[in-house]
């Protein structure tokens, strides 16, 4: 797989061998493609999550609101919960289909077919998988201050060093963008959506 905004390679030549360039790969079990938009990753997830749903509508009438709840959270909502920070953010659309995914789910579970997303999250006193994503990103951020991260984390969150004495108290320094997909969809900058921090 080519990255980069340059002219991609489509063929290696080595000897009498050509090796084709794929346009994405599957790497510890996230699906990578060359646009870095997650498109294909996400849209596998909403697919296991689907026929997941569709397993539990027909079951749903012969078991508790408790077991079916455990069932949502074990089999439904585990498909986007692994690495999302890697994967969430890039594309709109995709938080569109999760949302979507996550709206089917709840209405099975709950029996209601004709609420919203938001009426049936006020129902479970929950929040959306996108909410459930920033709160990791937070998550990892106090980990990462706390140095209770790998090294390498700690180099993303740096403190923003300031010669006044702010009335927030602590900043994370912003890194200097030039793109929206290179550049504020990048993990360092999202934060920027929690913690309001400024360049």
């Amino acid at each position: 797989m080519f990255l980069g905004r340059f002219k991609p390679i489509y063929t290696f030549n080595i000897g009498n061998i050509s090796i084709k360039v794929k346009n994405q790969v599957k790497l510890l079990g996230i699906t990578i493609d060359d646009k870095l938009r997650f498109n294909s990753h996400v849209d596998l997830k909403c697919e296991k999550a689907a026929n997941k749903i569709s397993a539990l509508r027909r079951i749903r009438s012969y078991i508790s609101l408790k077991t079916a709840k455990a069932l949502y959270s074990a089999y439904i909502f585990s498909n986007f919960n692994y690495c999302p920070l890697i994967w969430m953010n890039f594309v709109k659309g995709n938080n569109t289909k999760i949302e979507k995914i996550q709206r089917r789910a709840l209405s099975v579970v709950y029996q209601d077919f004709d609420s919203d997303l938001s009426q049936l999250l006020a129902t479970c006193k929950d929040v959306t998988f996108h909410i459930k994503f920033i709160f990791k990103l937070l998550e990892e951020i106090f980990k990462t201050r706390h140095k209770l991260n790998p090294p390498f984390l700690q180099e993303l969150f740096t403190v923003k060093t300031s010669g006044y004495d702010l009335r927030r108290g602590e900043q994370l320094a912003l890194p200097s963008t030039k793109t929206v997909k290179f550049g504020i969809q990048f993990l360092q900058f999202r934060r920027l959506t929690c913690m309001g921090s400024s360049s």
